[in-house]
């Protein structure tokens, strides 16, 4: 009998890893919140760019809308309904019923030079961004709870702890629709000229959906050991500031993992939360071996 798989559920993985201080690790459990944080608290400043179409000037803009336009006239898009409605029906018109004569007409005016543009129609998109990003609500996550890189930058230097979260379709764990984040060598075609282009010539829904996704799924290659996943939304009406506390189903989390350098104080009262609704959990203590790698072995709940 096949189990149950929940409609949310974007990937193959079963856990994630989310690491933290332990000063966090204790709202986290006390509350069973997790907090959903806007990019601009984000510690790398080229994470989500700040800008949409950053250094792509109008004449450039208007260039390359042209010459895109020119390739869907010489060569049929493979998918018309991903296009702008008015444009697919003209594009499906020009290839389906024009005359040889009247497409080279048509071609004709594309050998005309653009007239410079008078304003910078995408001032009005880039203040828009500009005002959606303290609205993103992020949740990062990773797949692994042995990366040293990790423990150091964001568990408080190996002494904080890391909670492994169970990727559960009975529970419909949030993290089901997470997205692995992407570090490519080369950029995008989305921040290029062509590739604004293209994304204005697609239905509203599927732009906003790449818009988003290439924006907030992208990172620069130096991240890359961060193996990073993640889940986006927008912040709830009523919210403000520039991150949320989500509680969570505490069942999500399955272990929990104290750093190499956790002091005792600290452990003993994160320890003394894993009861209740939280018994399930499984302590780990992380341990530094002469191979380089950082091990873990299971504790009891009595352990300090």
């Amino acid at each position: 009998m096949q189990s149950y798989r929940s409609p949310s559920r974007r990937h193959q993985q079963q856990v994630f890893y989310k690491y933290m201080s332990a000063h966090t690790a204790k709202i986290v459990l006390a509350g069973q919140t997790l907090r959903w944080s806007a990019p601009t608290l984000f510690n790398d400043p080229f994470d989500v760019p700040r800008e949409l179409a950053f250094g792509i000037s109008p004449h450039e803009l208007q260039q390359a809308c042209k010459n895109y336009l020119l390739e869907l006239h010489k060569t049929p898009p493979s998918d018309y309904a991903v296009l702008q409605e008015k444009l697919a029906l003209v594009l499906r018109t020009y290839h389906e019923r024009a005359t040889p004569q009247l497409k080279d007409k048509i071609l004709d005016v594309y050998e005309t030079p653009l007239p410079q543009p008078k304003g910078d129609a995408t001032n009005e998109l880039r203040e828009w961004w500009k005002n959606s990003l303290p609205e993103l609500r992020i949740l990062c996550l990773v797949i692994r709870p042995d990366i040293t890189s990790m423990w150091y930058h964001y568990a408080e230097r190996y002494t904080g702890v890391v909670m492994e979260l169970l990727c559960s379709d009975e529970l419909d764990s949030p993290w089901l629709l997470a997205r692995n984040v992407n570090y490519p060598e080369t950029t995008p075609e989305i921040f290029t000229a062509r590739g604004w282009a293209r994304l204005l010539t697609l239905r509203h829904e599927i732009a906003m959906d790449e818009l988003f996704n290439a924006y907030i799924y992208n990172k620069t290659p130096d991240w890359r050991y961060e193996e990073e996943w993640r889940i986006f939304s927008f912040k709830r009406p009523g919210e403000t500031g520039e991150f949320s506390d989500y509680k969570f189903n505490p069942a999500n989390i399955s272990k929990l993992f104290f750093g190499p350098k956790i002091g005792n104080k600290d452990k003993e009262d994160i320890l003394s939360l894993l009861k209740y609704d939280l018994k399930h959990v499984k302590p780990y203590q992380a341990n530094f071996e002469m191979d380089r790698r950082i091990s873990f072995t299971e504790i009891g709940i009595g352990s300090c």
